[in-house]
């Protein structure tokens, strides 16, 4: 609310008269036109008493609200028949509850924090709240809110954020003071510091103008006070203080009902001021009056303030007075009312009343910060604390320490309160201990939980440790604490000995909360200890003590061959007797004999038996040289620990991939080991790069990446100084970067098919395998390579048979072949067939799985260019359910835990296959035992998994199948983009029980049936088999997706074809004009292209249906043309989006790359002579972007009543996110693509665009193909001067800015006249501080174009950041870091 000031009043020559008192009683009798209320005895009083809660001396408070008593008796109290009195009583915090509890008082008059815990617990309810009449330098703000502030001296450079008040001294009003100390603590909870453990020292100096003094003198670091007390603290002069001297800390911005800003600085929430409330004993026709009287209470304040202002001038003419205030017309007033209602408001401070305010989140609050708590009945009340003692709550896992400790903590640490005896303090008052400690006393020394003690630390014995030991027949003393405090506790302690259980007695410790007890036994054996209190076992129960045999030896001398035995006597040991005192040995040849004859043929039969075993797992032992990869190895996808790796096994093609994590390398070792055989020369991968290559020898270089930066750095200077550069693509250079640490090892394979199976079936295999490790992908993320993690084994692991490895990797090994033989068994349509397993003592387990054409229901679903029908929905969901059907039907039951789309696999011919079934514990194996995390992917787990209330059931996986079926018609995960901690809550919550939106595409039985699955009450889940009943009934009608108006529309942009060579291949149109089923056909390397309209969403938004439809047969009908001259064959359109291909039928292998390059720079130019409007020129022409990949893809034909021809595989997508990520007039590529065209069309000019990251796929080293038009390289030379003048937005399109020009186009950019400088760019392949490193542009609209900052891209040198200048419409410039997103647009860390 802005200041407003003081109304002057006009005076006239002649003094009015004022009106007599007859004239006002007349006028209020005819205000009056309700009748009055009659005094009911039965439930009215002849006094109401008011409780105002006093923060300060009592009888002060009493005088200052004593006249708003006596206004409310002369309003309020008149509408009663007799009138009734309505009297103000103060009290402080303590006499105040104990005033409502006797029911002293009728109404309550206190702060809000007082009144959430009178609402809480005696039903008040609020009437009006008051509105603060505040003035601070000749400025009046009448605010009905406050807030708290957080404040340090605007010097101390130590703190500035809530973060760092760790450690420092805090001094605040009062425990109990809502907007000088709780308002604060909630905040130092929200941002993750406890008020009573992190800060040193907490002060309450009781008054919040004490604070304000204090932190100017330095006394304490920072202060919680409310609002505006700054800005009324006046210094010793009696001036009021400067903000400036002061620093808030973590200021924020509260929006008034008005519109305006809050005026005063806070760092808290904004909360509502005082209220008044009824009781609920006080009648609701009185509590209405009351309501009443005081929302009037501003006007007749306000006609006061003119009545005193008018002073003497006035006469007693009621004409003429009415002539000197014509706008007021107040009701039930006289001139004593009004001058009443002024004197209240000024002691007060108060500038009237309004219609009360929501307490709802003060009162949340409140109980978040743990100021209200709940009794044994469930109900809120406040804490009501005595003293500073009672008052604190210590954190979870926290204490209180003794009061004596408490006490003297600050004198411990060195610090005191201050000098004035009013002032309560503490330092640090909580310990960390458990609800119950048990621990050994040891002889000597003192027991911490009894004497005064200021360690941190007091926790007793864990759950099952060991807490103490003890010799046969010896006693050891235990003792329980009790850090609950609680009075005749019931304790109960059970000794478990082998099949025995005794109770043992206790004793309490006088005087305090510990009991002590005796273990002692005869046997040597671990005694188990359980405790009960109150007939609970403690959380660290039990416990161990630990029976040590006796020491013989230091009874009867070193060498006495006498041991104890079971009851702790010391006898002669086995194979001695005793004789004269003495244990002699004797000699016990046939023993020996038998037991070794024993020994012979139990090893026998373990070999026998071994022997079996082993042989019955030949039937799915695969032997990895019997496994061939491609040249090079083609990655397929991703699985729990590594990439899925395109392979073949005895000439069928399968999917190989890691099943374990990687066994832990030493912390020295380089992962690769040490020696130098096999062709590996020794050194570290810390600061080099491994390349497997061809070389003279056939072996494997370690080159650092600082010696390739050297090489690479030789350049031929021509003679202007300008650095030849060329693009060159050989075996070092990848296309797609994992990973972001600069020193992370990068393993380039070689693209000879001899060297990688060599390097396979070689004694280090684990540096090949590397590729099976790679985990960025991973759903369970179990380590890059490099951190800790390898395949690096040992030499006893490769020498040593695996029943005599003992290390977690080992059991996993052994776990993993207990698995496989009973996966190997299992056989199933819709099951992943698992043909067999490599274990070999040199490689890690992989897993040989059959392959499947088009990878996972995942990729499909994201295949931009695959719309799945209803015939084929029914098919996949029908497999899965049954695949799931078969499992839960073994005995006993397989259960998935981890279903989702990932973990489903299609066939050419759509069936769809359930995997990674049975191997859900394995990818929990690398993480640490004491994690406890859940299994599976967050948003398909079930809630009552996710709360830990059930262990997981098949139910479970069904809630997940419901998921995926969810995602089917999403065509997306579920709860994509939203926040995992705020999201996982609310699914697991009975009461909220979120899920996602049903899509709109979605049909009615499906909708159903994904809703059963989904149920928050696993008993109503149906199962598998019913599932499968369900769906056999149904019919591809009733899985087909519903068409919305977005869809049909596009569909409607599609070019009718006029027969089926049009549509399909000629190969694939022959078999079906033939009537000929159509397989899938898989294609090596072809050339997917993709163009798109820059600005098309805005293009639809302003021209009508029919135009867009006359646009784009225009721009279709010259794309087709291009298309048949360069021979591409168009696949589709999508709306604005173009999509061909090349060398489906194999003749294009020498130049499919060249005819794209070709099609697609005439498409630009094509597209640039084409109209928006061809009736209206000016609005512009047609201007697309480029992308396209080279890659292997699988096609088939879709569909029986449409068939549609469609292309699957990662190549689509990939050649997707290049048209995506291109800009307005460039043709954007990969790597494989650009490498492909260098060889089949050296002419065509193919440039460096640098490192960028990809939606899905990392960092990829991508290019530009074609030259950079003139206008283009004049707005990258002048990035200060540059404004994007483009206005589409496009749901692709980003902030069209310019891109840096190749190397190899435009030569070294040199600085220009003006204020800014552009440095000088160098391209570079191998470092990841690339300064050539571009990210793609960032989105923005039209409006923004105009109204925004313009963010320009300034590259600087290598060991320089990138960063972004900010160029504000006025001129001024500012520089930010930038990040760079997932989605490779470039955002503001602010």
């Amino acid at each position: 609310m802005m200041p407003t000031e003081a109304q002057n009043v006009s005076m006239t020559e002649t003094p009015p008269v004022l009106p007599t008192d007859a004239y006002w009683n007349r006028a209020t009798e005819r205000c009056f036109q309700d009748k009055l209320i009659p005094f009911d005895k039965f439930i009215h009083k002849p006094v109401y008493k008011i409780g105002v809660h006093s923060t300060r001396e009592s009888n002060g408070t009493q005088r200052q609200y004593e006249k708003i008593g006596e206004y409310l008796t002369k309003t309020a109290g008149r509408r009663l028949d007799p009138p009734v009195k309505f009297e103000i009583v103060s009290f402080d915090f303590d006499a105040f509850l104990g005033a409502i509890n006797k029911k002293d008082i009728d109404f309550i008059f206190s702060n809000p924090g007082v009144y959430s815990c009178v609402g809480a617990e005696k039903e008040a309810a609020a009437l009006v709240t008051s509105i603060k009449h505040i003035e601070v330098r000749n400025q009046v703000f009448d605010l009905d809110v406050h807030g708290g502030l957080i404040a340090t001296r605007a010097d101390n450079e130590q703190i500035t954020t809530i973060a760092d008040l760790k450690d420092k001294i805090i001094g605040a009003g009062d425990i109990v003071d809502l907007m000088g100390g709780q308002m604060q603590i909630y905040e130092m909870a929200r941002n993750g510091l406890s008020y009573v453990n992190d800060p040193r020292q907490v002060i309450f100096m009781k008054d919040q103008a004490k604070v304000v003094e204090a932190i100017l003198s330095g006394r304490i670091d920072a202060g919680f006070i409310r609002t505006s007390q700054i800005e009324l603290t006046k210094d010793k002069d009696g001036n009021h203080l400067s903000i400036d001297l002061f620093k808030v800390i973590d200021p924020k911005v509260h929006v008034l009902e008005s519109g305006e800003l809050f005026p005063f600085l806070h760092s808290t929430d904004v909360f509502p001021e005082w209220p008044v409330a009824a009781l609920s004993t006080v009648s609701k026709d009185v509590a209405f009056e009351v309501q009443g009287a005081l929302l009037e209470f501003n006007e007749h304040a306000n006609f006061g303030k003119l009545l005193a202002e008018c002073g003497s001038h006035c006469s007693n003419s009621s004409q003429a007075l009415q002539d000197l205030f014509p706008d007021i017309a107040l009701c039930h007033t006289t001139p004593a009312l009004a001058k009443l209602a002024r004197e209240a408001s000024l002691d007060s401070n108060l500038s009237g009343f309004r219609t009360s305010r929501s307490y709802h989140a003060l009162r949340t609050m409140l109980q978040d910060a743990g100021f209200m708590v709940q009794d044994n009945r469930g109900e809120w009340q406040c804490k009501r604390p005595s003293n500073l003692y009672e008052g604190i709550t210590c954190p979870e896992g926290f204490f209180q320490r003794s009061e004596i400790e408490f006490l003297n903590g600050c004198a411990h640490e060195g610090l005191s309160c201050d000098e004035v005896d009013s002032y309560d303090c503490f330092c640090r008052p909580c310990v960390e201990a458990f609800d119950v400690d048990v621990y050994e006393i040891e002889e000597g020394k003192e027991d911490l939980h009894l004497v005064e003690d200021y360690g941190k630390d007091r926790r007793g014995c864990e759950k099952m440790s060991v807490c103490g030991t003890v010799m046969q027949h010896q006693y050891t003393t235990m003792r329980i604490y009790d850090n609950m405090l609680r009075k005749d506790a019931d304790i109960e302690i059970i000794q478990h000995s082998a099949d025995s259980r005794d109770v043992l007695d206790f004793k309490p410790i006088e005087g305090t909360y510990a009991y002590e007890f005796m273990v002692t036994s005869p046997s040597v054996q671990t005694q188990v200890i359980e405790i009960l209190v109150n007939g609970e076992p403690i959380g660290q129960s039990p416990i161990r003590i630990m029976v040590l045999p006796n020491d013989c030896e230091a009874v009867y001398g070193a060498g006495s061959k006498r041991v104890p035995d079971s009851d702790g006597d010391c006898v002669c040991a086995n194979n001695t007797y005793e004789m004269v005192g003495a244990c002699i040995e004797s000699a016990y040849f046939f023993v020996i004999i038998f037991s070794a004859v024993f020994i012979s043929v139990g090893f026998s039969v373990f070999l026998y038996l071994a022997y079996k075993k082993k042989q019955n797992d030949q039937v799915w032992h695969i032997n990895v040289e019997e496994i061939h990869f491609n040249e090079p190895p083609e990655v397929i996808g991703q699985g729990g620990f590594g990439v899925v790796v395109l392979g073949e096994y005895r000439g069928t093609k399968v999917a190989v991939k890691r099943v374990l994590p990687p066994a832990k390398k030493s912390r020295g070792s380089s992962g690769l080991g040490s020696g130098t055989s096999d062709g590996l020369h020794s050194g570290s991968l810390q600061t080099g790069s491994l390349e497997i290559g061809k070389t003279k020898n056939s072996s494997i270089e370690i080159t650092s990446k600082k010696a390739k930066r050297q090489q690479k750095n030789k350049n031929t200077k021509n003679g202007d100084g300008t650095t030849e550069k060329e693009v060159k693509f050989d075996e070092t250079s990848g296309d797609i970067e994992e990973g972001t640490k600069k020193n992370r090892e990068s393993l380039v394979l070689s693209s000879s098919k001899t060297d990688w199976e060599s390097l396979l079936h070689m004694h280090q295999s684990d540096n090949v395998l590397k590729l099976l490790e790679s985990a960025t992908a991973s759903d369970h993320g179990s380590g890059t390579w490099g951190e800790g993690y390898g395949s690096h084994q040992s030499m006893a692991s490769k020498v040593c048979p695996l029943w005599l490895q003992f290390d977690e990797h080992a059991r996993l090994k052994k776990d993993f072949i207990v698995e496989m033989r009973l996966l190997s068994r299992l056989r199933h349509p819709c099951i992943t067939t698992v043909m067999g397993a490599v274990i070999a003592p040199t490689v890690d387990p992989m897993l040989v799985m059959e392959y499947m054409e088009y990878g996972s229901l995942y990729d499909l679903l994201h295949n931009e260019t695959m719309s799945p029908g209803g015939d084929i929905i029914l098919q996949i969901v029908r497999d899965i359910t049954q695949g799931i059907q078969f499992l839960h039907a073994s005995k006993p039951p397989i259960l998935h835990g981890d279903l989702k789309a990932k973990n489903i696999l299609v066939d050419s011919r759509f069936r769809a296959k359930v995997a990674d079934f049975g191997f859900s514990h394995f990818k929990m194996s690398g993480l640490s035992k004491t994690t406890a995390l859940l299994q599976g992917t967050p948003f398909f787990m079930a809630p009552e998994y996710l709360r830990r209330k059930s262990e997981y059931t098949a139910s479970c996986d069904i809630y997940s199948l419901g998921m995926i079926f969810y995602e089917i018609y999403a065509r997306q995960a579920p709860f994509e983009g939203e926040d995992p901690k705020k999201v996982l809550p609310k699914v697991c919550s009975p009461r909220i029980n979120k899920r996602p939106t049903i899509p709109d595409a979605c049909p009615p039985r499906m909708t159903d049936i994904i809703k059963k699955c989904w149920s928050a009450n696993p008993f109503f889940r149906p199962t598998a088999k019913d599932l499968d009943y369900a769906l056999v009934e149904m019919s591809a009608r009733d899985t087909e997706p519903l068409e919305s108006f977005q869809n049909t529309f596009k569909e409607g942009m599609r070019r009718k074809a006029t027969s089926l060579y049009d549509v399909f291949p000629k190969h694939i149109a022959d078999a079906l004009d033939a009537g000929k089923k159509v397989e899938a056909e898989t294609h090596d390397c072809v050339t997917v292209v993709f163009s798109d309209i820059v600005g098309f969403t805005t293009i639809s938004e302003t021209f009508s249906p029919l135009k867009i439809s006359n646009m784009l047969d225009r721009l279709y009908q010259a794309f087709d043309t291009l298309a048949s001259k360069h021979g591409v064959f168009k696949v589709e359109t999508i709306g604005d989006a173009y999509m061909g291909v090349t060398n489906l039928d194999g003749t294009q292998v020498d130049d499919h790359v060249k005819c794209v390059a070709l099609w697609a720079q005439d498409a630009i130019i094509a597209a640039s002579k084409i109209p928006v409007d061809d009736e209206d020129l000016s609005r512009g022409y047609v201007k697309i972007r480029v992308g396209f990949h080279s890659g292997p893809v699988v096609s088939n034909v879709i569909g029986s009543l449409n068939p549609r021809y469609g292309l699957f595989g990662d190549t689509v997508n990939t050649a997707s996110r290049m048209e995506s990520n291109s800009v307005e007039g460039r043709i954007h590529c990969t790597h494989a693509s650009a490498e492909l065209l260098v060889q089949q069309a050296p002419d065509i000019a193919v440039t460096i665009r640098g490192k960028i990251k990809v939606k899905g796929k990392g960092k990829m080293r991508t290019y530009w193909v074609g030259a950079m038009d003139q206008t283009q390289v004049a707005a990258t030379l002048d990035p200060v001067t540059e404004v994007n003048d483009d206005t589409t937005n496009h749901e692709d399109d980003g902030n069209l800015l310019q891109d840096l020009p190749a190397v190899g186009d435009l030569g070294d950019l040199h600085s220009h006249d003006g204020t800014h400088n552009t440095h000088s760019v160098s391209l570079s392949t191998d470092d990841d501080d690339d300064p050539s490193y571009e990210s793609p542009p960032s989105p923005t609209t039209t409006d923004e174009k105009q109204e925004s900052d313009h963010i320009i891209k300034v590259h600087t040198s290598a060991s320089e950041q990138h960063q972004a200048a900010r160029i504000s419409m006025d001129g001024t410039i500012g520089t930010t870091e930038e990040v760079i997103s997932e989605d490779g647009f470039p955002t503001q860390d602010d």
